[in-house]
């Protein structure tokens, strides 16, 4: 199985480790549920992309249409930051290949579909299928590529490969995401 490099935009909390609340491994199972792949009771789902661009751009999509400020770039009164995450031997289910699809019986308007219901349908039985998780584009620009990632898995392990940063409106990826989303950046 192939090892996945993600990336991974979360609110950093720096004070503490990356299992805990704020930290970069930490999923609130108590607060998932309304998400796309989402199953609290069963497993919990690492929200990840195959770009810092992706990641980015899930977390400021709300923004499309306006101005974003550096005060935007904060959740719960912490950072937002980037991780750069490796998920050693993750058996991912592909959503873009047409092969899975058919394989898992499922249709690409399904994949994208906002009806939380029918995705959270379609990942639990990939999820009890035996896979680590999904590959699949984002509905926000399709050249993206995200990751959900079940964190039950044993044989997933998330291995941090950098440490956080904190995201500014400097950042390049920030620039190309909102550049991508129709969000103007305030000038400093």
């Amino acid at each position: 199985m192939p090892r996945v490099i993600a990336y991974r935009a979360f609110a950093w909390n720096r004070a503490v480790g990356d299992d805990r609340l704020g930290g970069a491994r930490y999923v609130n199972r108590a607060k998932q549920g309304s998400g796309r792949h989402d199953s609290p009771m069963t497993y919990g789902v690492y929200y990840c992309a195959a770009s810092e661009e992706s990641a980015i751009g899930e977390l400021l999509q709300v923004y499309r249409g306006q101005t974003l400020t550096s005060g935007e770039l904060l959740r719960f009164g912490f950072p937002l930051a980037l991780v750069e995450i490796e998920f050693a031997d993750a058996n991912l289910i592909d959503l873009d290949d047409p092969a899975q699809l058919i394989a898992h019986k499922t249709r690409p308007s399904i994949v994208a579909s906002t009806q939380r219901n029918r995705t959270q349908e379609l990942a639990r039985r990939i999820f009890y299928a035996k896979a680590d998780g999904i590959s699949w584009w984002s509905t926000l620009v399709a050249d993206w590529t995200n990751y959900s990632i079940f964190t039950i898995r044993d044989a997933v392990g998330a291995n941090i490969r950098s440490a956080p940063v904190e995201l500014t409106l400097a950042r390049p990826s920030v620039a190309a995401a909102a550049g991508k989303l129709g969000i103007r950046l305030a000038k400093n």
